[in-house]
């Protein structure tokens, strides 16, 4: 059911530079400027490699990077779609998440392993990088520039600076069942979390998860969240706003309308 607009199914959301809300759903991409709803259009002769959207990213530039179910992923520039796939390095199965880490590089975790684009074609890491391959449904970069990421084997970290990653805690679901399948990510306090399907979400510091070992009954870990600090103004947090539009798309309007009005604010001397 389309309400005021809003698409239905929803499953990725990003927002670029300009403020515009982009809204990744199972029957396509929407973009949502605070006042109406409406469906992306490609630049003339192009198109979506598939209108199952699985994941969005926005950068700084403006470009807003696209992914999948089983059809690689997209950046859409100012006039242009450039699209990826496994003849450009991408590892085979849908992208279930993006991450762009503090130098700027981009990274794709797939249903079968991560890459990172080098700027013009994406290089799957490996056992070469301490990287276990596989399933990887999510990842995150923390304020240090740490870039965490959610596997079938656990969750690894490449910290900033580094070339190999470190196993850093266990699977935390008993079920493997995991693919082709986002988990909502868990609004929790502040600090790295990791939410699975068969536990609460779990805190990944050193006391609790970096002394304990993986285990072969191990299985996915499925979503990584760090909790924001809620803007100058806001009634809500962030993260909160963000999940509520996969049930009140209206929800969106009401966060965006709070923040206008805490920019419009005088701020004091």
């Amino acid at each position: 059911m389309i309400r005021d607009g809003a698409p239905p199914n929803v499953v990725a959301l990003a927002q670029s530079a300009d403020g515009v809300l982009w809204i990744g759903t199972q029957s396509g991409l929407y973009r949502f400027d605070g006042v109406r709803f409406e469906e992306f259009e490609p630049p003339a002769g192009q198109s979506l490699s598939s209108p199952f959207i699985t994941a969005l990213l926005a950068v700084p530039d403006g470009s807003m990077w696209i992914g999948y179910v089983r059809s690689g992923a997209s950046i859409i520039g100012a006039d242009s779609l450039v699209k990826f796939g496994q003849n450009e390095g991408l590892p085979a199965g849908s992208i279930t998440a993006f991450a762009r880490d503090s130098g700027g590089a981009i990274w794709a975790a797939t249903t079968t392993g991560l890459a990172r684009f080098d700027g013009t074609r994406w290089r799957t890491l490996g056992a070469e990088s301490g990287y276990p391959g596989g399933m990887t449904t999510d990842l995150l970069v923390d304020r240090r520039g740490t870039l965490w990421a959610a596997t079938s084997a656990g969750v690894f970290v490449l910290p900033s600076g580094a070339q190999r990653f470190v196993w850093w805690a266990p699977s935390l679901d008993v079920t493997p069942a995991v693919a082709e399948r986002r988990a909502r990510r868990p609004t929790a306090p502040s600090g790295r979390f990791a939410g699975c399907r068969s536990h609460a979400p779990l805190r990944l510091d050193r006391a609790s998860c970096r002394a304990r070992a993986p285990t072969a009954r191990s299985s996915a870990a499925l979503a990584l969240v760090i909790d924001r600090m809620r803007p100058p103004g806001c009634c809500c947090r962030t993260l909160s706003c963000a999940f509520r539009l996969a049930v009140n798309p209206l929800v969106v309007r009401a966060h965006r309308a709070c923040a206008m009005s805490a920019r419009s604010r005088p701020q004091r001397a």
